[in-house]
C-alpha cells in the first residue's frame, strides 16, 4: 500500500462531541489508520457557534469540525452544513470515502464527484419496531425517542439510498446484515456481493494491561454498572428494576453505578435517593474504564437493541460478564454461561438471579472471549478493504 494513501472519514459525532457509539468508532478507527500511515481526514462535529469551523490536527489525524444546531435529527443538519467542506476535499484529491450511515445518501457531492464511498452500517431500526406496537412500551419512553421511531419510514429510506449508493456496505455485526437484507430484498444481490461483516476493534492488549493493573477483589457489596443512554430503549428502566428487585427482597450489599446522560437522567437522579443506585452522569471513556476495571462486577445491560456494543466488548475484555436480554442481536456477543447471561425480555427477576450467578464466571475465561475483537485484528481487515478500493 502506499502509506500516503489519503481517506476521508465522515461521522456527525466525533470525541469530544459525543452522543453515542458512532462517536469512539469513528475516532478509534481513524487513529489505528492514521497510526498506519493513512491520511485521515475526518469532518465532524461540532465547534462552536461563534468559530463555526474548527480545525485539529493529530499526527495523521486531520479532524474539520462544523458547527450545526445540537437538536434531532443530528446527522441530517451535520449533512446540510458539512458538505461544503467534504466537497472541498474531494476538490483537493480525495478519492476514497469512509461514511458512517444515514449520511451516505444526505450528501449528493458523494454521488456527483469520482470518489469511491464505503458506508458503515451501525444497526438498523428494524429490530426494535416490535417493541412500540403496545402502549406499555410506548408510555415508557420519552418524546426524543418517540419522534425518532415514528419518523421509521424516512430512517428506512435513508438507509435504502446509502446501501445503494455506496460503492461497498460494511456492516458492524452479522445480525445487522441480516436486517439490511430483510428491509431491502430488492438489494439483496449487492448487500452480498459487495458487503462485508467487520466488527468493532477494541484496544484489548491496553485493556488487559488496565485488568492487571486493578485487579478485582471480592468485596461485601456487589458493583453492578449499567453504561449508556438513559432511554428506555437502551433499558435504564429495567436496570433499575432488577436492583430494586434484589434490594426489596434483602440483598443489602448491592450498588448500581449509572453512566450516561439522557433524557431519563432526573428519573434516575430520584431513584437514587430510595434504592442503591449511584448516579456518575457521562464519564470521559479513559476513567469509565479505570473505574470499571478497579470496581466493576457486573455490567448489567438490558438494552433492547444494540449492533455492535463496544460497552460489552470493552467490559468482557475487562474480565467483566454481562447479563442482557436474550434477543436477537446477543448471539453474537454473549456466551451464556461463559461471559455472561441472557435472560428472556421483560424479567427482571431473572435478570436478578443471573446478576449473582455472573460474579461466579472465570473473568479469564470471559476476558478470552474478548480477544477476536482486538482492534489489530478487526481493523487489519478494514485496512484490507481500504487497499483493495484503492487499486480497482
Amino acid at each position: 500500500m502506499t502509506k500516503s494513501a489519503s481517506l476521508l472519514l465522515i461521522s456527525h459525532e466525533y470525541p469530544p462531541y459525543v452522543f453515542g457509539g458512532i462517536a469512539y468508532y469513528s475516532q478509534q478507527l481513524a487513529e489505528w489508520l492514521g497510526n498506519k500511515g493513512w491520511k485521515v481526514y475526518v469532518v465532524t462535529g461540532k465547534a462552536g457557534h461563534k468559530e463555526g469551523l474548527k480545525i485539529e490536527k493529530r499526527e495523521n489525524v486531520t479532524i474539520i469540525r462544523v458547527y450545526f444546531p445540537d437538536i434531532p435529527p443530528r446527522w441530517v443538519l451535520y449533512a446540510k452544513i458539512a458538505e461544503k467542506y467534504i466537497t472541498f476535499l474531494i476538490n483537493k484529491g480525495i478519492r476514497l470515502v469512509l461514511s458512517n450511515n444515514l449520511l451516505t445518501g444526505l450528501i449528493p457531492s458523494l454521488r456527483r464527484h469520482k470518489v469511491k464511498t464505503y458506508t458503515i452500517h451501525h444497526g438498523t431500526v428494524y429490530a426494535i419496531m416490535p417493541f412500540f406496537e403496545s402502549a406499555p412500551y410506548i408510555v415508557n419512553t420519552n418524546l426524543n425517542e418517540l419522534i425518532y421511531y415514528a419518523g421509521y419510514p424516512l430512517l428506512k429510506t435513508w438507509q435504502r439510498k446509502d446501501i445503494n449508493y455506496s460503492d461497498f456496505n460494511i456492516f458492524v455485526a452479522n445480525h445487522v446484515k441480516l436486517e439490511a437484507e430483510q428491509l431491502y430484498p430488492e438489494l439483496i444481490s449487492k448487500i452480498r456481493q459487495r458487503s462485508a461483516v467487520i466488527y468493532p476493534g477494541v484496544e484489548y492488549k491496553h485493556l488487559q494491561i488496565l485488568r492487571q493493573a486493578y485487579p478485582r477483589q471480592r468485596k461485601r457489596t456487589l458493583i453492578v454498572v449499567f453504561v449508556g443512554r438513559l432511554y428506555y430503549t437502551k433499558g435504564i428502566t429495567y436496570a433499575v428494576e432488577t436492583i430494586e428487585t434484589l434490594y426489596r427482597q434483602g440483598y443489602k450489599e448491592i450498588q448500581l453505578w449509572v453512566f450516561g446522560t439522557g433524557p431519563l437522567r432526573n428519573w434516575v437522579i430520584k431513584k437514587s435517593r430510595q434504592l442503591p443506585v449511584k448516579y456518575f452522569g457521562f464519564v470521559k471513556r479513559e476513567r469509565l474504564l479505570t473505574l470499571m476495571a478497579t470496581h466493576a462486577d457486573v455490567l448489567l445491560h438490558p438494552s433492547l437493541y444494540e449492533a455492535a456494543p463496544m460497552t460489552i466488548i470493552e467490559a468482557q475484555a475487562l474480565g467483566i460478564p454481562v447479563v442482557t436480554f436474550d434477543l436477537s442481536w446477543t448471539g453474537e456477543f454473549i456466551i451464556h454461561g461463559v461471559n455472561g447471561y441472557k435472560i428472556p425480555l421483560q424479567d427482571p427477576q431473572q435478570l436478578a438471579e443471573a446478576l449473582l450467578k455472573a460474579v461466579e464466571l472465570s473473568p479469564e475465561k470471559v476476558a478470552l472471549t474478548a480477544m477476536r475483537f482486538d482492534r489489530d485484528v478487526t481493523y487489519s481487515a478494514f485496512e484490507k478493504l481500504l487497499e483493495k478500493a484503492i487499486y480497482e
